[in-house]
């Protein structure tokens, strides 16, 4: 079921004079390895506010509500253009995007909370996971259950990375992209890889708008997204328009939507 390709031939310069204008907001926790540093030479700016540990549900909604204010306040600086969260970051990311406080695109490395960052109709979202991940397995395997304090824990852990990916959300609008290796995810450490994963952000998101309009006007359908495909799509013709920012006014987000894919991508490190 799952789509195996390459990533040969996708990162195209069109995009990037595009990504290059954006401005992306971070979690902060989870950030590091090297990511947030390559992050920033490829976009305008990359905004990280303090929040606490997402330890508790209270942590985690003080995190939550620190990213909401910044998300407001950045309304009036033409908003963000995209969400990223690294490993238990995701737990924030998520809670943002259920809450509905969080409508644009979101790219997420290596995330937890990756069951309720897809399960919500509309959003578009990329996802880099490691297929060596032991901290945050990509699948579901009874082998991991010595990963857990208890059997309820290892319960609530079944619905894996891929499986959301594969289940959940709408179709076109979520895509995995995996890498033989672990939760560091060190393979996506270079400008070309991260560049890569932030123009499929940028192509989803085109569908996705259309998608939440609809959604939001109570249709019952959405529009028909592209079947699946065993190629990853190529990159937008080139453009000086800096793309659509997401703020407070889910009407200024509608945009056309081209043809996506709802695939999952592997890429050999």
């Amino acid at each position: 079921h799952t789509q195996h390709t390459r990533m040969e031939g996708n990162s195209g310069d069109g995009v990037r004079g595009e990504v290059s204008g954006w401005r992306v907001l971070a979690v902060q926790k989870g950030l590091g390895g090297g990511k947030e540093a390559i992050l920033r030479t490829l976009v305008r700016e990359v905004v990280t506010p303090e929040i606490p540990e997402p330890t508790t549900d209270e942590s985690v909604a003080e995190g939550v509500s620190v990213l909401h204010n910044a998300i407001t306040e950045g309304s009036g600086q033409s908003g963000f253009d995209l969400l990223f969260a690294v490993s238990r970051g995701g737990k924030v990311a998520a809670q943002l995007i259920q809450k509905g406080l969080w409508t644009g695109p979101t790219l997420l490395i290596s995330a937890l909370g990756t069951t309720m960052c897809c399960n919500k109709p509309g959003q578009a979202i990329v996802l880099a996971h490691g297929t060596e991940d032991g901290t945050n397995p990509i699948h579901r395997s009874v082998s991991s259950l010595s990963l857990f304090s208890d059997v309820a824990c290892f319960i609530r852990s079944l619905h894996r990375v891929r499986e959301d990916a594969e289940t959940l959300g709408t179709k076109g609008l979520i895509e995995l992209v995996e890498f033989d290796d672990n939760h560091s995810l060190q393979a996506i450490n270079s400008a070309t890889t991260f560049l890569d994963l932030l123009q499929r952000a940028h192509r989803l998101q085109k569908a996705a708008v259309a998608v939440q309009f609809h959604l939001k006007h109570g249709r019952e359908t959405t529009p028909a997204l592209a079947p699946e495909a065993t190629t990853a799509p190529s990159a937008p013709a080139a453009s000086k328009a800096v793309g659509p920012r997401y703020g407070g006014n889910p009407a200024a987000r509608l945009a056309l939507f081209g043809e996506l894919t709802n695939k999952q991508t592997r890429i050999d490190s």
